[in-house]
């Protein structure tokens, strides 16, 4: 499947059909490896499970579960994602990142993490384990 922009909040319409806001809370494996999309908007999610988004050679920016949805993204979800360079997203519910789930990334990608100073500071904790070493974080 291939597709320039993916918006599970809203339910906008794409080559890969419509998907009402608020419908979809997990990411199931592989779902969009190797897609083209450039951006992701899953504001909803929740789970985000391996290799989801895997070797998306365009995918530029993803947002992710920014008010208090996302729980979980698991080994390789993004994993060689070469242009992902913004991942925007929740400290209040972050419980996990897997395994190289941002290898292979943008080398100076910035993740953008919503919450207080120690929610984000957890956060940022476990992202940066399996993130580029010279990947960054900014509170928001």
């Amino acid at each position: 499947a291939s597709a320039q922009y993916i918006d599970w909040g809203t339910g906008q319409n794409t080559s890969l059909g419509t998907v009402a806001a608020g419908e979809i809370s997990e990411i199931h494996a592989r779902l969009f490896k190797g897609c083209k999309e450039k951006l992701v908007n899953a504001e909803n999610v929740k789970f985000i499970n391996n290799g989801a988004f895997r070797k998306n050679k365009q995918l530029k920016k993803a947002i992710i579960g920014t008010e208090k949805n996302i729980k979980k993204i698991n080994a390789k979800a993004f994993y060689d994602c070469k242009k992902l360079a913004t991942v925007r997203l929740s400290g209040k519910t972050l419980k996990q990142v897997g395994k190289s789930a941002f290898k292979n990334c943008k080398s100076n990608m910035i993740f953008k993490i919503k919450g207080n100073k120690t929610q984000v500071a957890k956060a940022w904790k476990k992202i940066k384990k399996q993130a580029p070493a010279k990947a960054k974080y900014a509170k928001i």
